[in-house]
Order: structure tokens, then C-alpha cells, then sequence
């Protein structure tokens, strides 16, 4: 005889007990019984893969560039989306801003087990080629687990701030010079 069962997010990092009687009702003779045993109920395995958004350009003064993972769950062979009655797997996407890696916000897995973010860097971030990567860390669902890194071009305008002079009229001539 086989048995399986499925268990929802409530009952992770739980302790399960269980036996087994067969026997027909009303017949003692029939009565058989295994000796109780347990398992622990533990967070599903995944793997975070690229979807969209490696070796994108953006720019720090308005620009929005999208970014996307595919999360993969590999207890249950398919994508990881929204289990009825819990929320979506949270994907948490972090940017090198040019010195270390910062946490930069998070999106839920859509029906297809893809998270979708819009990065618009902030002067946090320099302008530089830098990188990025996502994370399932602190998940209800889903154990710790990271994708790779991936390439980004965060560039940024310049725009000049006069400090001096101020509130002085300077008033230029053209001169025609014949060569």
C-alpha cells in the first residue's frame, strides 16, 4: 500500500505523526496496527532562473528598466505561483550599487511562477555597469534560495548646478573672424 499526502505552507516546520490500521470493523481478530511514526513537514526547494531584464541599460534621472524571474518549484516539478490560501512567493530583487548589494524591493510570483520588477535606480546607485540578483529569502513557502547574477548598465545625465555667479548679468558678444 502506498500513502501520500500533500501539506499547505500552514503546516511547514511542523511535526507530523502518523500510523496505519487495517482491519475489518467489528472483528478483533482482524485488528493490525503499525507503531506511530513522524516526519518533519519542511519549505519547498526551487530555483530562481532568468526570465527578462540581463545586460538592460537604464537611467538614474527617470528611467525604469524591468527585470524578471522565473521561480521554479522542484519538490513539485512545476511553476511555483500563489497556493490557495497563502500568498505568493515572495522574489526580493537586489542591485550593486557600485559598492555592495542593496536590497532594492520584491514582487509575488505571478500564475506562471515569474516575479516581475521595475528597477528605477536613485542617485543610491551609481552610474556604472553593475549587476543584480534575486532572492527567496524569509519566504512563507519556499526555502532560501538565490539566482545567479546578472548584468546591468545604470547610466545618469549631468546636469549643472551654476553656484557662481549668481544674479549677475554677463553679456557676450559674437565676433566674425575670417580665416
Amino acid at each position: 500500500m502506498q500513502f501520500n499526502t500533500s501539506y499547505t505552507c500552514g503546516e511547514v516546520s511542523k511535526l507530523i505523526y502518523y500510523e496505519f490500521n487495517a482491519s475489518e470493523p467489528g472483528i478483533p481478530q482482524t485488528y493490525a496496527n503499525t507503531t506511530e511514526t513522524s516526519h518533519f513537514v519542511e519549505k519547498e526547494d526551487g530555483t530562481l532562473s532568468y526570465d527578462f531584464g540581463n545586460n538592460s541599460v537604464v537611467n538614474r534621472n527617470g528611467g525604469e528598466t524591468e527585470l524578471r524571474l522565473y521561480l521554479f518549484d522542484t519538490d513539485k516539478n512545476a511553476p511555483a505561483p500563489e497556493e490557495v490560501g497563502y500568498e505568493a512567493p515572495k522574489v526580493r530583487f537586489n542591485i550593486n550599487n557600485g559598492t555592495s548589494y542593496l536590497f532594492d524591493g520584491f514582487n509575488y510570483t505571478n500564475t506562471s511562477g515569474i516575479a516581475v520588477y521595475y528597477f528605477n535606480p536613485s542617485c543610491s546607485y551609481e552610474a556604472t555597469n553593475t549587476t543584480w540578483y534575486g532572492s527567496t529569502s524569509l519566504d512563507t513557502c519556499f526555502k532560501d534560495t538565490s539566482s545567479e547574477t546578472y548584468n546591468m548598465d545604470i547610466i545618469g545625465d549631468i546636469t549643472p548646478n551654476i553656484t557662481y555667479p549668481i544674479g549677475i548679468t554677463i553679456q557676450r558678444f559674437t565676433t566674425t573672424v575670417v580665416i
